[in-house]
């Protein structure tokens, strides 16, 4: 059943989702083009719209799902999704593992527009405009300081950091959708977004008070290393300008672990539909 979901997933969303990531590679390489002319106006008109659109097709591409998914499950189209003869939750699920999958795409074709407009970019900061060459120099360089264990490491770490943000979108949808928030519309999702910001923000600022660890030089390579900090710290982003705090990830898989439960549980007991 899952994957007759998941291909309904890819059939419905296929064409906003090819729209929004082949239009968005199109324009960074069109962006290049403007750039690699070196015309007044044009040219630097070229590189900040290919900095922006680069740096917005993952999240574009998450928050476009997260609006779909509140149109395909609370809203008109929620009666036939709901009509499905599935558990809820087996409709949840498909849906947020084809949000990774969309999202894992959306990686895939920003790091090919990153490559693309690198030609243009790379020379303008007096670097390599080949992005290859650029890369495996970039790579020598921090294998100086880190081990292809703890590189592979933090690739994952991110990939997985960028994974847990439609967790918390769908979660917030779900939860803005049910009674009473629904009477607001679209405004329930963004109630529970704004509060579920802040109290995220708490934990994870008590988290890296509770494990004070991060990433920092130790030896002359980079590794894992303790810190000292306080609340006032914390809370502002101020000190350990050396370390970057780790402790904040263990806090975001929990909230991540509970949202999913917590959405698990709305579609099997608490849809409703306005």
């Amino acid at each position: 059943m899952t994957a007759t979901l998941l291909k309904h997933e890819y059939l419905r969303t296929r064409t906003f989702l090819g729209l929004l990531l082949g239009g968005g590679l199109a324009i960074v390489a069109l962006s290049t083009l403007f750039a690699l002319m070196e015309w007044p106006v044009l040219s630097e008109l070229g590189v900040a719209l290919g900095v922006v659109v680069t740096l917005l097709l993952l999240p574009a591409t998450q928050i476009a799902l997260a609006v779909d998914y509140w149109r395909s499950s609370y809203r008109q189209l929620g009666y036939f999704t709901q009509s499905i003869p599935a558990k809820g939750s087996t409709i949840y699920w498909a849906k947020m593992l084809w949000a990774w999958l969309a999202s894992i795409a959306a990686m895939v074709v920003t790091a090919a527009a990153a490559l693309i407009f690198w030609t243009a970019f790379g020379p303008m900061l007096g670097l390599a405009g080949n992005p290859f060459t650029m890369a495996g120099e970039l790579l020598d360089f921090a294998s100086q300081y880190a081990s292809s264990g703890m590189l592979t490491a933090i690739v994952v770490s991110f990939v997985l950091l960028m994974l847990v943000w439609p967790v918390q979108y769908f979660f917030c949808v779900s939860i803005g959708s049910e009674a009473p928030l629904n009477r607001f519309g679209i405004g329930g999702p963004i109630i529970v977004l704004i509060a579920f910001y802040f109290v995220t923000q708490l934990i994870t600022t008590f988290a890296i008070l509770i494990l004070p660890f991060g990433l920092g030089l130790e030896g002359g390579n980079l590794a894992v290393v303790s810190f000292e900090t306080n609340f006032f710290d914390a809370f502002a982003g101020n000190g350990n300008d050396d370390v970057m705090p780790l402790g904040f990830l263990p806090a975001l898989a929990l909230i991540a672990a509970a949202c999913l439960w917590r959405t698990h549980y709305s579609w099997n007991r608490k849809v409703s539909l306005v």
